[in-house]
């Protein structure tokens, strides 16, 4: 009898065992199933807000393609004006055009000829704007590192030498980070800085970040310059192409155009006697290059797309650059 207890009480144990192991399969599966439907509602989330911001740039989009006037870019125009709504299945949408015209464009360093040359006097104004007076050679370094013909004191044989050795670019740049692999030019650039210490800065409390721009190449038609446009330029870049000694002068520009845009550059002569000297060349009243940014975003998830479009003289868009990924709830394009 006490041996068929004990055969008794160990079925008993492996039963449970069984019992035990037959629920953990099954809290197994469950949770797998469960990880697998939260995957894929992520999935669908993400797929809808991908959509949803698609949606809010090519909105933006159609704004800009429907401008009736092509022969002048302002700031209070249609297509210049920041959209957001939320759908009524919670999205909330936003997107933002901005004209390249407004900063100045690094790749303008690589323009065709002697235009490149300009570009770089211009940057080189600009950075003192800016608040940054190094003399060092980084313009001409910045020319060597984007013109194709390998020749140069900056160029693959100089770059080679580095602790991270690379090569130059001999190319027009897609995005600012390349900037930093040209002798010269630091990240430091981009810090930003203080209201109190702009204000104390006068003249030279700009902000690069907030003045340039890397237009990419497939906007750059034929290895032109990216042009500022008069009526939607900073101050600082206004500055930067006139020459700070001409502050009076941009000034004058500036008072001017809020009263009415700049139709024709041949109006700046207005705002002085010089005007057409010193800020010829470089200026327009019109843009051709437009960066659109979009968002859309729903709880804690959010999905931006940033588009390159080129205008042609008939107002046709061509996307030159795409991109997109996700990004921190309340990032505003």
């Amino acid at each position: 009898m006490k041996e068929g207890r004990r055969d008794g009480g160990f079925v008993l144990v492996l039963a449970l065992a069984a019992v035990l192991g037959a629920a953990g399969t099954l809290l197994w599966v469950q949770a797998r199933a469960l990880e697998r439907a939260r995957s894929a509602a992520a999935m669908l989330e993400t797929e809808t807000l991908r959509a949803a911001a698609a949606e809010a740039a090519r909105e933006a989009m159609a704004t800009l393609a429907a401008d009736g006037d092509l022969a002048c870019d302002h700031a209070g125009e249609d297509w210049a004006q920041p959209m957001e709504r939320t759908r009524e299945d919670g999205i909330r949408i936003a997107a933002r055009v901005e004209d390249a015209g407004r900063w100045v464009d690094w790749n303008n360093a690589g323009a065709d000829g002697t235009g490149g040359k300009r570009w770089a006097e211009v940057l080189e104004n600009l950075l003192v704007c800016c608040g940054h007076f190094e003399k060092g050679e980084w313009s001409a370094a910045l020319q060597d590192y984007l013109d194709g013909d390998g020749e140069g004191r900056w160029e693959d044989e100089f770059y080679g030498k580095k602790d991270t050795p690379h090569g130059a670019a001999n190319r027009l740049l897609w995005v600012p980070e390349e900037l930093w692999h040209v002798e010269g030019i630091t990240p430091d650039w981009w810090r930003p800085r203080g209201s109190a210490e702009r204000r104390a800065a006068g003249v030279f409390g700009g902000e690069i970040r907030e003045s340039t721009v890397v237009v990419p190449p497939d906007a750059h038609a034929g290895g032109e310059a990216t042009a500022v446009n008069v009526n939607t330029a900073g101050r600082s870049v206004l500055l930067a192409v006139a020459g700070v000694e001409n502050e009076e002068l941009v000034d004058r520009a500036l008072a001017m155009r809020r009263t009415r845009p700049f139709a024709s550059t041949a109006l700046l002569a207005l705002a002085g006697p010089d005007a057409s000297a010193a800020l010829s060349g470089t200026l327009d009243v019109k843009s051709r290059q437009f960066r659109v940014r979009a968002r859309a975003e729903r709880g804690n998830r959010s999905w931006l797309v940033t588009a390159w479009v080129a205008r042609e003289e008939n107002g046709d868009l061509a996307i030159s650059m795409w991109a997109e990924g996700e990004g921190q709830p309340g990032t505003r394009p």
